[in-house]
């Protein structure tokens, strides 16, 4: 009986100094799995076939504005580079006076689409953090400023916004819609570190926000505000363009699309489950694409691009992406 005992203890024992001895090892391991699954290592998005940039394109025949186009290149897939914007570095992208697509936009119909996916980082230096601006941002000659606004009216660290807000400005009318629900108290759909599909659709004296491809809000008493033409064509992607308010934007912002037209409910499902690297739905109404991977060119065939002012294009955003 003592030999069969000492030989359960020596087992005992021997289990005991194994754990002990590797320990350290499976701690190494548990640390790097972590951290792969952190790169979005383990996610779908990092194996799925990568857009080069350029590598996809709208060709137009003859001119910027034939009825002939067609897209062009490797289109399926997603992009190899989303644009990271970060306000201590004074990040954004400008678009300065284009000469063809924005002639048309805001359109004489009243209508118009904007449309790019979003990913806001934790913490924002500036209080209201600009997104997309048609003119020069916040003040009474920006026709469109699309930003952000922190739920405590002041800007830090904090996991969800009351966000987008939109304003419009023109000689009719000042509109001013909160995504949230109409009180700065509501949590509106933009989570910290998770890509958005957000986009915003003018339909006369309407406008309409639609979040990964469902209708989130609907507003509507505009004066038909979209049918003047903006004082200023400059875009600002990531700040307002002011030197005095630039409101620099932290986070990735990828594949802008504006349209002269109101894209339909089943149009912005579709671009929403054909992900962040889709191209544009509708060709004919296209005035500007600007996947921003890689580059600051403009791939609707109207050759409206854009330069650069410290921003990252950064291969690693998967871990934030989910596919629809």
């Amino acid at each position: 009986m003592a030999k069969t005992v000492n030989a359960k203890n020596r087992q005992a024992q021997s289990a005991i100094e194994y754990l002990i001895t590797h320990s350290w090892a499976f701690l190494i391991i548990a640390v790097v799995l972590v951290i792969l699954y952190q790169l979005g290592v383990f996610t779908s998005s990092t194996y799925t076939p990568k857009i080069t940039p350029g590598a996809c394109y709208v060709s137009r025949a003859i001119n910027a504005y034939t009825t002939q186009f067609s897209l062009t290149g490797e289109c399926a897939g997603l992009p190899e580079y989303i644009t990271n914007f970060t306000s201590s570095s004074g990040g954004y992208v400008g678009f300065y006076s284009p000469t063809n697509s924005l002639l048309n936009f805001p359109s004489s119909t009243g209508r118009f689409t904007v449309s790019f996916w979003l990913d806001v980082a934790q913490v924002q230096t500036s209080a209201y953090p600009i997104l997309f601006a048609l003119g020069n941002s916040v003040s009474a000659t920006a026709p469109l400023s699309i930003y952000l606004v922190d739920p405590g009216s002041a800007a830090g660290s904090y996991s969800t916004y009351n966000v987008p807000n939109l304003e419009y400005y023109d000689t009719k009318s000042m509109f001013h819609s909160n995504l949230g629900g109409g009180s700065y108290s509501n949590t509106g759909p933009v989570s910290a570190g998770k890509f958005i599909y957000l986009v915003l659709v003018f339909a006369k004296s309407s406008a309409t926000w639609y979040v990964n491809g469902q209708q989130f809000a609907q507003f509507g008493g505009l004066s038909n505000p979209v049918s003047t033409t903006p004082s200023s064509s400059n875009v600002f992607v990531g700040s307002s363009g002011l030197s005095s308010a630039p409101a620099y934007f932290n986070g990735n912002i990828a594949n802008i699309q504006i349209y002269n037209t109101s894209l339909s409910s089943a149009a912005i499902y579709q671009q929403y489950l054909a992900g962040i690297g889709a191209p544009p739905v509708d060709l004919q109404n296209l005035v500007a694409w600007w996947p921003l991977n890689g580059d600051t060119n403009d791939y609707s065939g109207l050759g409206d691009n854009g330069y650069a002012n410290s921003i990252l294009y950064t291969t690693n955003w998967a871990f934030s992406y989910t596919t629809p």
